[in-house]
């Protein structure tokens, strides 16, 4: 049923829709930091390290939210891919579809993506929020 049983062939591109919500996150976070923690002031590198450790935290919640799904609330998903992967002919085998479709791959996937697209998202960000002290200063002396 639902998105991990007849429709689970729009799973992939459906999780793409999270994307615009996980950089609205990461831009909140980052803004609250430089507010509070750095007065409103915050240079690249203050930002990047926020973001890797707000990255970190996400990865090892993802990790729960990934046992959580996969064992409580659809243990079918991954017998439920392969086979859709299968019958739609995107893998010729089900040893190649299983050894891709599993619970420690996608651990895995979902940990490091959650660590590696927080940093970059971070980078990025805190780029486009660091404040450079004079240059929003009036110029008058």
């Amino acid at each position: 049923m639902g998105l991990h049983g007849q429709s689970i062939g729009k799973y992939g591109s459906l999780t793409l829709l999270a994307y615009p919500f996980l950089i609205l996150f990461y831009y909140l976070a980052l803004r609250e930091i430089k507010q509070k923690k750095f007065m409103g002031v915050m240079n690249w590198e203050q930002g990047v390290t926020a973001g890797i450790t707000i990255a970190i935290i996400v990865s090892i919640s993802t990790i729960v939210t990934q046992i959580f799904m996969h064992y409580i609330l659809s243990p079918d998903f991954f017998e439920n891919i392969i086979q859709y992967h299968l019958s739609h002919k995107l893998i010729d085998t089900y040893e190649k579809a299983a050894s891709y479709f599993n619970f420690k791959n996608f651990l895995m996937l979902s940990a490091f993506g959650a660590l590696s697209q927080g940093t970059i998202i971070s980078a990025i960000l805190s780029w486009l929020l660091k404040k450079q002290g004079r240059l929003f200063k009036s110029s008058k002396k």
